[in-house]
């Protein structure tokens, strides 16, 4: 099983030998358009600290900005990028299998709660970051 922490060491990795021969698996460490410059992230609730690390470097490495307090919308809307909420869908550890659901649910709609007050938030799971990366192109945002 790949953990998060074998598939970051395998993009580090290729990142560093593929410096002088880039290819659409380095694509997000090429210079010129980065996968994320358009958009700005909220890591919002249940993270394991080094976990919520590794996904703001990746987020940070694909040109995007990593807020640190809750998004608003700011008032000349021209000049910001498209706010990202991002939770957190798996089950922590030590939780009861009977709890993950509700624990997930809550995630969730606390996340899609924080993404109707920002105008044109998009809110995703954790893996959606995970996923646009490993396809090279940024993936379609869930239904609001």
């Amino acid at each position: 099983m790949v953990t998060f922490r074998h598939f970051l060491l395998l993009i580090l990795y290729a990142y560093h030998y593929s410096k002088d021969t880039p290819n659409e698996n380095t694509a997000f460490f090429v210079q010129g358009p980065k996968l994320f410059e358009e958009f700005q992230f909220y890591f919002m609730g249940d993270f394991l600290p080094d976990y919520r690390g590794d996904l703001q470097a990746l987020v940070t490495a694909g040109g995007g900005v990593v807020l640190h307090r809750k998004p608003v919308t700011p008032v000349d809307e021209a000049l910001q990028k498209q706010t990202v909420v991002v939770y957190n869908n798996e089950a922590s550890i030590g939780i009861s299998k009977a709890e993950v659901t509700k624990v997930l649910s809550r995630r969730q709609v606390e996340a899609k709660e924080l993404g109707m007050l920002v105008k044109n938030a998009h809110v995703v799971p954790h893996h959606w970051i995970l996923d646009s990366i490993a396809s090279s192109e940024v993936h379609a945002f869930p239904l609001k």
